[in-house]
């Protein structure tokens, strides 16, 4: 199982996430922050993005808040913005 530390930017102009070194992952959603419209855009993209069904997705804390954690349970890959890029190769 992944968890992860969100913060969450609803009402943007693009769907991305952005890799923040030594902090929360920053996930712009085009979908905006009302009655619940962002989080259901947000497990949209994840399990777009990790290759899984949205119910291997679980908001596990922050549903109201910008700041949020999520489990997924067995991602089948990383999205490029989280891929770990060795020092050594190129």
């Amino acid at each position: 199982m992944l968890l992860l530390h969100c913060h969450i930017k609803a009402g943007a102009k693009s769907e991305e996430i952005q890799n923040v070194p030594g902090g929360r992952l920053k996930i712009r959603l085009r979908a905006p922050a009302i009655e619940g419209r962002a989080n259901k855009a947000l497990v949209d993209f994840l399990a777009r993005q990790f290759a899984v069904s949205k119910r291997d997705i679980q908001l596990v804390r922050g549903e109201s808040s910008r700041y949020k954690s999520l489990a997924i349970n067995k991602p089948g890959r990383l999205p490029p913005a989280l891929a770990f890029k060795a020092p050594w190769r190129r």
